[in-house]
């Protein structure tokens, strides 16, 4: 079989899309995303060269972003912050300009199958994380065994400490990652995408048993919002149903031979109750998440007008909390960022690049509630996973600016990844480049 340059510009945003969301897996200390990362800059300057690359009014938001982020770097190495934080600002500028550049490749109309490919490998990566995820699960509660430091540890040695993130007595399900942080969108994503009853099941079931409050949130939220706007959706067959009973039937089994059948009940009405008022306002950990949104003021106060509008630098965003609460201010602990989205971009790059990555946002969230029922659904899960948790990192933010793409040629998300991987000529045509498959679903959106 004969491949062009197309074809591996296709299978590469594939494979960019699976294992860019699995940071265990690394090769120099290097995660796989970052090495696919510089390929693509590669990419870039070679699709350039051919003119193969236009930039077109979609990117004109991020445009905006980086060039606020930038001026946020350049005041952060000004000011009288300490220079572990300043170092920050290098590696910050250089991921956005990156990023930039990959939204112009991915974005320009030659292009435009780069998106769905890099979807369809989110996709299956959501699957595999499920499937490693509840595989964890099964392997610790049974034997006690660590599947991630067992493989990525002692056998790989791609880490050198453990990589199994436990949570009271229990595991938390982190898939292949080493914090559940990176699970959460994915099983929303998985969940929201495929078209198969039972894999829906398996995903809320992981979610459940996941032990990560803001999986179980953007689940809820997912699945409520979905039913509120197309109740019609969830008329479900007794064929399926049927099929869902005997997986879960078979799923039991083991656990009801080993004994082990009580510590799922037990660990999903805990990952429950974990979402209580009382747990809450009680746990250490949920405390502090619930003041990175009611420091607002506090910290604004501390920031002054200049660090409110640009921020306080790069990944930057936990200095005015080391300084106002002690938090994470221990000797070799180094930067870090908070763990809610909205406040991690307001005290990192302020808030003039915070508004127009919203109404970014919100312009294609408007789109998709137009356009495609399930991806607006999602994005407000995604959204609301974000108050609870930093979950738009560098692949989950990729994916929504693919996912920007596919809706602004009005096409629907999930048709696209639930797409079989056709044979190249079906994918788009050799001669032309010119993608083959642009459906509109609904015309005349603006």
């Amino acid at each position: 079989m004969r491949y062009t340059y197309r074809d591996i510009e296709y299978n590469l945003a594939l494979v960019y899309g699976f294992l860019g969301t699995m940071p265990v897996i690394a090769v120099r200390n290097l995660t796989v995303f970052s090495w696919l990362s510089l390929v693509y800059v590669l990419c870039f300057f070679l699709s350039l060269i051919n003119g193969k690359v236009r930039f077109s009014k979609f990117c004109i938001p991020y445009l905006l972003i980086t060039i606020f982020n930038n001026i946020t770097a350049l005041i952060c190495t000004r000011s009288d912050i300490p220079q572990i934080w300043k170092n920050q600002q290098k590696v910050g500028v250089v991921w956005n300009i990156l990023y930039l550049l990959l939204i112009i490749y991915y974005s320009s109309s030659s292009n435009r199958f780069l998106s769905k490919a890099y979807l369809k490998g989110v996709y299956y990566a959501s699957i595999t994380h499920m499937f490693w995820g509840f595989l964890q699960y099964i392997l610790f509660n049974i034997w006690g065994i660590k599947l991630n430091d067992v493989v990525f540890v002692d056998v790989l040695h791609m880490s050198t400490e453990s990589i199994t993130q436990i949570k009271g007595n229990g595991i938390a399900l982190t898939g292949l990652c080493w914090n559940a942080g990176n699970m959460a969108p994915l099983l929303i994503f998985g969940f929201a995408m495929t078209q198969s009853l039972p894999l829906k099941f398996c995903f809320v079931i992981v979610a459940l048993l996941s032990g990560s409050r803001t999986a179980i949130l953007g689940m809820i939220t997912y699945i409520v919002l979905l039913y509120i706007i197309t109740p019609n959706k969830f008329k479900i067959s007794e064929r399926t149903w049927k099929i869902v009973i005997y997986i879960f039937v078979a799923g039991m089994i083991p656990l009801i031979i080993t004994g082990k059948i009580g510590d799922i009940f037990t660990t999903i009405i805990k990952n429950f109750s974990s979402l209580s008022r009382k747990t809450l306002t009680s746990e250490s950990s949920a405390i502090i998440h619930l003041r990175y949104l009611t420091s607002i003021f506090s910290v604004a106060g501390y920031a002054g007008i200049i660090k409110l509008l640009f921020g306080f630098g790069i990944n930057c965003s936990g200095f005015p909390f080391t300084i106002l609460y002690n938090q994470f201010n221990t000797v070799g602990f180094g930067t870090w960022v908070v763990e809610c989205d909205i406040i991690n971009q307001l005290w990192s790059t302020g808030l003039i690049a915070l508004f127009i990555r919203y109404a970014w946002y919100y312009k294609y969230i408007k789109r998709a509630f137009k356009v495609d029922k399930k991806t607006f659904c999602f994005f407000v899960a995604f959204l609301i996973e974000g108050l609870a948790y930093n979950v738009t990192f560098n692949w989950s933010f990729i994916m929504i600016v693919a996912m920007f793409i596919v809706l602004r040629d009005n096409e629907i998300v999930s048709d696209i990844v639930m797409e079989k991987i056709h044979h190249k000529g079906k994918i788009y045509s050799l001669k032309n480049n010119n993608y083959l498959r642009e459906r509109k679903h609904i015309n005349n959106v603006n």
